[in-house]
């Protein structure tokens, strides 16, 4: 066993390499840690390490027997610094500790690892991680930094505290075997960061197993892409919650090929459906919200929905908003209903048998091949175009005649 547990001590690169016979390590305070310092010290099953300690590159590489690991409090990581720790499974990590400044992880090759965290997580603090299967977060954490769990394909269950506010971009991008997360427990604010960025979005994106969300009342905010890509079924949106997005960005449900409903709560504060929310999404059933004015381009382009209801406070319909709808057979607009801009394609190859257009429909936006756009009459716009079981379209007559 080896104690060095005098503050401010250090232990040089390469210090003690291949020392394969050595069991316990105790380091102080303050003690600098250089780069493969205990390099295949393949019997170390014991390690101390005191606060505000810098453990650089690779300190522990190989040590195949290491088991449990403590990082307390202000610790300063390298990258990879239990490399070929082939037997590690319990990580607890303290209180401000860095993680090989933003960019960089601690690598687990393999092994059942749990990471237990009691400060705020860095951006890409875990990135590329394939071998963490648990992560608990403790009380009075507050944020998950960018890309802080991204691609850690073997993760299966996270715990979050009731403190959490914000989880910020591709947080959870590509964690392919997480099927389920308890975000209704935390004080969450924000699910990624608005900007038009992808990457400030998509917290959840290609979370191909993910399959239970229930959102919290406190969430003011979802980015782009938040879950595109999972296994989604039902999904109630509160009534606090705006999503990011213009008439043309969006992409929140961006092909959830088992979405069957999404409900927004009464009272929502939405007054925008972004573009290309439910684009290539299975989604079947979606209740909008009462106070959006307009639905963006490509909303609900080549969706799983059958039928809907467009509230009486919708203005606008943006371009290609249902085309491609192909199981689409009945669209309604609530009474006293004031649409008056359809955007071009609109319902272009849907399946809409019949449909009653609100005596506001005044304008049909059209794109021209040959370049340049306007309003136009309704046949010129294309909205209805390929739609080949369209039989009658209804105009209601306006009061003025």
């Amino acid at each position: 066993s080896i104690s060095m547990t005098q503050t401010g001590f250090t232990i040089n690169d390469w210090a003690f390499n291949y020392c394969r016979s050595l069991t316990k390590v105790e380091i102080g305070n303050e003690v600098y840690v250089g780069k493969l310092a205990f390099r295949y010290c393949e019997a170390l099953i014991d390690i101390t390490i005191g606060e505000n300690c810098t453990v650089n590159d690779q300190a522990f590489y190989h040590c195949t027997s290491l088991e449990t690991l403590v990082i307390p409090t202000g610790t300063k990581l390298g990258i990879n610094v239990t490399e070929g720790c082939t037997n590690l499974s319990n990580v607890t990590v303290g209180d401000d500790v860095t993680i090989g400044g933003s960019s960089a992880n601690i690598d687990f090759v393999a092994g059942t690892i749990e990471v237990i965290i009691d400060s705020n997580v860095a951006e890409s603090a875990f990135k590329d991680n394939v071998a963490i299967t648990s992560v608990v977060i403790k009380e009075g954490v507050t944020s998950i930094g960018n890309g802080a769990f991204e691609n850690c394909t073997a993760l299966t269950t996270v715990k979050l505290p009731s403190t959490l506010k914000n989880i910020d971009g591709s947080a959870f991008y590509g964690c392919t075997n997480l099927t389920d997360i308890n975000l209704q427990d935390t004080s969450l604010e924000y699910i990624g960061e608005d900007g038009a960025n992808y990457r400030l979005g998509q917290v959840f994106r290609k979370c191909e197993s993910l399959q239970n969300v229930i959102l919290p009342e406190t969430l003011l905010f979802m980015g782009a892409h938040c879950f595109s890509n999972t296994a989604l079924v039902n999904l109630t949106i509160p009534a606090s919650t705006r999503l990011y997005g213009s008439a043309s960005t969006g992409s929140q449900f961006y092909s959830t090929t088992s979405l069957e409903s999404v409900t927004f709560a009464e009272n929502s504060v939405m007054t925008v459906l972004p573009g290309y929310v439910f684009w290539d999404s299975a989604v079947k059933t979606v209740v909008l919200p009462k106070n959006i004015t307009s639905i963006g381009t490509y909303a609900f382009n080549n969706s799983g929905i059958t039928q809907l209801e467009i509230p009486n406070t919708v203005t606008s319909i943006g371009g290609s908003a249902f085309s491609s709808c192909k199981s689409l057979t009945t669209v309604t607009f609530e009474e006293g209903s004031v649409v008056s801009s359809f955007g071009e394609r609109a319902f272009k190859e849907s399946s809409i048998r019949s449909i009653t257009l609100p005596a506001t429909a005044r304008t049909f936006n059209y794109y021209s091949n040959t370049g340049g756009s306007g309003g136009g009459p309704l046949a010129l716009s294309g909205v209805f175009s390929n739609c080949a079981d369209l039989e009658q379209v209804i105009f209601e007559t306006r009061e003025d005649g």
